[in-house]
């Protein structure tokens, strides 16, 4: 996959990442509400909540150019990318959500409820972008052999 093809992506992904993010913490909100005032966390609290769930959504959506790689990767290679991706994504959001207080380390509750809307967001794009990637190889494997036939 080339650069043009990583940055294609990251552009298609972002909106993706800023909107589930900002409906995520809008369930969140309706579904903990009481709670998380209860323990004083509050997501999209104030108007610039919304210009650092952008930023972070940013960094997010930029993860992937980090593991670039130029050469064809094996199964087992991509997996172990999508891990150290997946840890970056934590390294961008977890301190971010700490310094605008969305999340207590003394509530480790918040900690792992951020963590789940993390993880459901980052396998929902996984999922579609690997569905892609299948749909795309059916096609070529498709036309190829179509082509191989017609020579034959």
């Amino acid at each position: 996959m080339g650069i043009r093809e990583i940055i294609r992506r990251m552009i298609q992904v972002f909106p993706v990442i800023f909107g589930s993010s900002v409906l995520a913490s809008y369930f969140f909100d309706l579904l903990l509400g009481t709670w998380a005032a209860t323990h004083q966390i509050y997501i999209l609290n104030q108007a610039h909540d919304i210009f650092a769930l952008l930023v972070m959504s940013v960094f997010v959506s930029l993860t992937p150019l980090l593991l670039y790689s130029r050469k064809e990767l094996s199964t087992g290679q991509l997996y172990w990318r999508y891990f150290l991706i997946l840890v970056a994504v934590f390294a961008s959001v977890i301190p971010i959500a700490a310094m605008r207080v969305w999340i207590r380390f003394s509530v480790p509750a918040s900690v792992a409820i951020l963590v789940g809307i993390v993880l459901i967001i980052y396998f929902i794009i996984v999922a579609t972008e690997r569905r892609e990637l299948r749909e795309l190889t059916d096609q070529l494997n498709r036309e190829l052999k179509e082509r191989y036939e017609r020579q034959a």
